[in-house]
């Protein structure tokens, strides 16, 4: 999967069980009503190893800028 397209800086989300990066979000209508209420985080799916939660991994192509405290 490419990361870079033209420049633009892409996140992805990963599943964190099988680190895949198919994961998509759970609709209202597969079960995630909580998150359709604004009463939670949204519940995510992973298409290839089948987990389910609330917690994703991210990955990104910024570059990241280091703060130096005196």
């Amino acid at each position: 999967m490419r990361l870079r397209k033209q420049g633009k800086y892409v996140n992805i989300q990963i599943c964190p069980r099988c680190k895949s990066p198919l994961v998509k979000r759970v609709g209202t209508m597969s079960g995630d009503m909580l998150a359709h209420r604004f009463l939670g985080s949204p519940k995510f799916e992973c298409r290839k190893c089948g987990w389910r939660g609330r917690l994703v991994l991210e990955a990104t192509n910024r570059p990241e800028k280091k703060k130096i405290k005196i």
